[in-house]
């Protein structure tokens, strides 16, 4: 079994590897076997699985799909930190050009912002890789990362601002917001979402 804070996740993982992340933040970490339970995720029959994951051959059902993220993180939220909501805002939700703006108005709020991409455009990989990551900060036309599936210490990952957009809108993908209901409330009114 991977031991809590050193290592790599193990593949396809990565939504298990942010929600992880999103309770130690917020102060109520629970064994990863008991938040993995929660997650609806599928892995290749050849995988590391040491969560015991619903196995599948078909490649495009690796990982976990857009609709379980909407309807797990929620209600692993409700479980386990009832005072913090989820709520993931698509990029074609955001007018364009106001991005960096949105992504600083929700770090300067103190949410937990992460987002959801294609890691391909930034690794070089081939084909896509849908992945989540958390935001530190945008600054210079660089937005910083940092990535707690790919090192569960967090490694840090700096893209320039044009790349991380292209990434997302790539795979419709978008920012993945954990807060108070106030503050979403007030995001919410602010970008009317």
């Amino acid at each position: 079994m991977h031991s809590e804070l050193t290592g790599k996740w193990p593949d396809y993982t990565c939504v298990l590897a942010y929600i992880d992340r999103v309770l130690r933040e917020i102060g109520n970490a629970f064994p990863e076997q008991v938040i993995a339970r929660h997650l609806k995720i599928r892995v290749p029959k050849d995988a590391d699985n040491p969560f015991g994951y619903e196995t599948t051959s078909q490649k495009e059902e690796y990982g976990i799909s857009e609709a379980n993220v909407i309807e797990n993180i929620p209600q692993i939220l409700k479980k386990y930190a009832p005072d913090y909501f989820f709520c993931l805002i698509k990029i074609e939700q955001i007018i364009p050009g106001m991005y960096e703006e949105f992504i600083r108005d929700v770090l300067q709020s103190q949410a937990i912002l992460a987002i959801g991409y294609d890691y391909s455009s930034i690794s070089g990989e081939v084909g896509e890789s849908l992945h989540v990551s958390f935001v530190c900060e945008v600054s210079n036309g660089h937005i910083n990362l940092i990535d707690y599936y790919i090192d569960k210490k967090g490694k840090k990952i700096e893209v320039d601002y044009p790349t991380i957009i292209q990434s997302i809108r790539r795979i419709s993908g978008g920012f993945w917001i954990v807060s108070s209901k106030e503050n979403l409330n007030n995001l919410s009114k602010s970008y009317e979402f």
